[in-house]
């Protein structure tokens, strides 16, 4: 029940982080393109690797949700597809299972890491901005990721989204 009743919210959640994910790409092209033309003018971006750097993070991170609603990853299907519908059934829970446990132990891990960065006071090389955010952001992400395959696993066959 739980699960139908946070659909919107988990639908507006995913695509908003879609939009983040696009974003973090575009600055991931800006950045570079702008310094490179920047260099014929004896000018550059101060940071301009750990600004990209961050956006690949966010951008990497962000998406994972966005494709995982839209069932746009990469599946072995070559056996998958010849099995009957009762172990297609079974092994899409297993695969589910081990997935949510994957995702859950990346969000316990970057929780714990980016706990330890805020304490360490880590920054970053060049531009000297505080990194501990990243791992919490990843982590975040996972939990997204999470509760779309819940909701992938509570509805067999069905995107929560489409693409």
């Amino acid at each position: 029940m739980f699960i139908c009743n946070a659909t919107p919210f988990l639908r507006r959640t995913v695509k908003g982080m879609g939009f983040v994910s696009g974003a973090a790409i575009l600055v991931m092209i800006i950045v570079p393109v702008t310094d490179i033309l920047l260099r014929l003018f004896r000018l550059s971006i101060t940071g301009s690797y750990d600004i990209v750097r961050m956006a690949g993070i966010l951008a990497l991170s962000a998406g994972l949700p966005y494709v995982t609603a839209v069932k746009g990853h990469v599946a072995i299907e070559l056996i998958y597809h010849r099995l009957p519908k009762t172990a297609k059934v079974i092994v899409g829970i297993i695969v589910n299972m081990a997935s949510m446990a994957f995702f859950g132990i990346i969000c316990y891990q970057g929780v714990l890491y980016g706990l330890s960065l805020y304490q360490s006071g880590e920054v970053s090389a060049t531009l000297q901005f505080p990194v501990f955010w990243i791992p919490f952001v990843l982590s975040f992400c996972s939990v997204i990721v999470v509760l779309v395959i819940l909701y992938l696993t509570a509805h067999p066959g069905k995107e929560l989204m489409k693409p």
